[in-house]
């Protein structure tokens, strides 16, 4: 992990790079015992770069400025998820939900929601962000069993988020996130001896 701070009167800067993370299989007989892995040779997994900018009081912004910029890059990862694992997400979002649905008292309908007063708050303080996001979304291989080499393969393909501003008078728009999905894939697939 690799972190550097820079705040400065006209802008605080962070800077956040995860360089790799693995998750290995400690089972000498698993067919596969990288079990989370990077793809590629890529020396940085995830990249955050986050600048908050401090404007004197009277100026004027133009469409350019902006309060926040946030650029993040996840790199591909290859995930191995077996059945076993299936089943111990499945039962941890069981008791998550039993705890949630116990824990919560019955809300007032007269009384605002938690996701209204955030919104609420959000407008008041009036940020203008630009996101510039890159996730190369993971690789699943979900084998029929721990020693099959058939199984059924998804590539969660890529997600781009960018920010685009618009001066047009004419247009009620004033900022707009658009959200691109790109290459998802499902196949079933034969792996050779090398998991390839």
């Amino acid at each position: 992990l690799h972190f550097d701070a820079l705040n400065s009167k006209e802008q605080t800067a962070v800077n956040i790079i995860l360089a790799d993370f693995y998750v290995y299989d400690s089972n000498p007989k698993a067919r596969c015992h990288k079990i989370i892995s990077q793809q590629g040779n890529e020396k940085q997994l995830l990249r955050m770069n986050l600048s908050l900018y401090n404007y004197p009081k009277k100026y004027q912004m133009t469409l350019v400025d902006v309060d926040c910029d946030l650029k993040l890059q996840l790199t591909k990862l290859n995930i191995i998820f077996l059945y076993k694992h299936v089943d111990l997400v499945l039962n941890i979002i069981d008791i998550w939900e039993t705890k949630t649905s116990i824990q919560k008292p019955p809300s007032d309908p007269n009384q605002p929601s938690t996701v209204s007063k955030t919104m609420e708050k959000l407008q008041e303080q009036v940020l203008k962000l630009r996101l510039d996001a890159t996730f190369n979304a993971p690789s699943i291989l979900i084998p029929i069993n721990s020693s099959s080499n058939e199984g059924l393969f998804i590539d969660l393909g890529q997600l781009l988020i960018q920010t685009k501003f618009s001066d047009d008078p004419t247009c009620l728009l004033v900022e707009e996130q658009v959200i691109t999905v790109k290459n998802l894939l499902t196949s079933r697939v034969h792996l050779s001896k090398t998991n390839e």
